[in-house]
């Protein structure tokens, strides 16, 4: 396998606006070591001493192709009453569905009536230098990396609107998210040996291991590189398990609002909102303005951490209350607002609730022609603090604190809440993998 200086690595806009390669530190996800190359596969690359603070997760790789397999599941292509294939099912998709981590699944017009995009969750690997006539025994050191990725599918462009190919209903605008992190294969070990799911509004409609595959990865890469040249940066989606929506009864589409998180043993797991496609004047075919994807867990866009609060008043009303702290950045609408915890699934009136109404306490991440609306000031008794995305940094609003990244924001806040009797009751910043 392809041996790297890394062990996992974000690709990411920086506080200051610029595009990096870095590795999360241990402990702090919200900033990251950088790597001195934009090529995470440049065998002169190393990790450097700088670290920058991340404002916005991009795709951990810029695919230069997207390949993919279909039926490569033993159990998903029974549950689709096919037969199992003799060699690997490949088709492509468009390399304008690749998706960041976090952003939206865009549901477009044309596959909206009646709804047909369907999740797939898959494990894909990364090529990691030129791959050709590879033998299988070879397979894996070619392989630069393992991210999780979904392909999602219109079902009906898939088929009969797609003209019988899969191209069309596989490769609408962000069909296909990548990310967030690019996994060395030292840390993954054996790729057909991961389990393997995908959680739909909180309940899991796919359960699997990639010990199900019909072919592995190794096979794979042989496969594909007989006579064909795989180039540096190709990604290759492995096929998704058992329990797609369409095969379901009644069958089960995404639709505007929903919640998808595909998780994979060791390569950790990415969050999509899904959101309709507008037709207002000046704005058609772009994304609805969406709100934050944990509507109740109170988890960070960033790194999927929480620090879970607990209120220590000896009063009956707040006694043992639970709340959390969330911390990110505007990633689901340009230009317009995020609500990171919608505390009373009304994020408009987060702020407006006090300790005794409110089940969460959050940081209010907020950007509205550059200025937070909603200051500290609003809401002493939750000491809610608001922040900002300024041209080329994140400022805390109503302190003169200087400014800083949304993590030293979110000390600033821990210090307010301990001002008013609160105090951090389990949990921390380590990411949950």
């Amino acid at each position: 396998m392809t041996t790297a200086k890394w062990s996992r690595l974000v690709r990411f806009v920086s506080r200051l606006g610029e595009t990096l390669l870095g590795e999360p530190l241990a402990g702090d996800a919200h900033r990251a070591r950088v790597l001195s190359s934009l090529d995470p596969f440049d065998p002169q690359a190393q990790l450097t001493s700088r670290v920058e603070g991340i404002a916005r997760l991009l795709s951990p790789v810029v695919p230069t192709a997207l390949v993919c397999i279909g039926l490569n599941y033993a159990q998903h292509a029974r549950e689709t009453d096919k037969p199992l294939p003799s060699f690997p099912v490949v088709f492509s998709k468009s390399l304008g569905a690749a998706q960041d981590p976090f952003g939206p699944i865009v549901l477009p017009a044309v596959a909206q009536d009646p709804p047909e995009v369907d999740y797939e969750a898959e494990l894909a690997f990364v090529i990691g230098r030129p791959a050709r006539d590879v033998s299988e025994a070879d397979a894996l050191a070619y392989v630069g990396g393992y991210l999780c990725a979904n392909d999602v599918s219109a079902r009906r462009w898939q088929g009969g609107r797609g003209g019988g190919q899969w191209y069309t209903g596989k490769s609408f605008d962000t069909f296909c998210p990548l990310g967030p992190q690019l996994v060395a294969p030292h840390v993954v070990g054996d790729p057909n040996a991961l389990a393997i799911s995908l959680t739909l509004n909180g309940a899991t409609m796919q359960s699997s291991n990639t010990s199900d595959m019909i072919f592995g990865v190794s096979k794979l890469v042989s496969f594909l590189s007989q006579g064909t040249t795989l180039q540096t940066g190709t990604v290759v989606l492995t096929g998704t398990p058992s329990g797609v929506g369409f095969t379901r009864t009644p069958p089960v589409y995404l639709k505007d609002g929903d919640v998808v998180v595909v998780e994979i043993e060791k390569v950790w797991r990415a969050i999509l909102l899904c959101q309709l496609t507008t037709t207002t004047a000046g704005q058609a075919g772009e994304p609805r303005r969406g709100r934050s994807p944990w509507p109740s867990q109170g988890r960070c866009v960033l790194c999927c951490c929480c620090s879970p609060l607990k209120c220590t008043r000896n009063t009956s009303t707040q006694k043992n209350k639970t709340f959390f702290i969330s911390v990110g950045s505007d990633v689901f609408c340009d230009g317009g607002h995020v609500h990171v915890c919608d505390a009373v699934q009304q994020g408009q009136q987060l702020l407006g609730n006090d300790l005794d109404a409110a089940p969460r306490v959050a940081l209010d991440v907020e950007r509205q022609h550059g200025v937070v609306q909603r200051q500290a000031q609003q809401q002493p008794a939750i000491a809610a603090l608001g922040v900002a995305r300024n041209t080329d940094a994140l400022k805390v609003v109503g302190d003169e604190a200087p400014a800083g990244h949304a993590h030293g924001a979110l000390a600033e806040l821990l210090d307010r809440l301990g001002a008013h009797g609160l105090e951090v009751g389990g949990g921390d910043l380590e990411p949950e993998l």
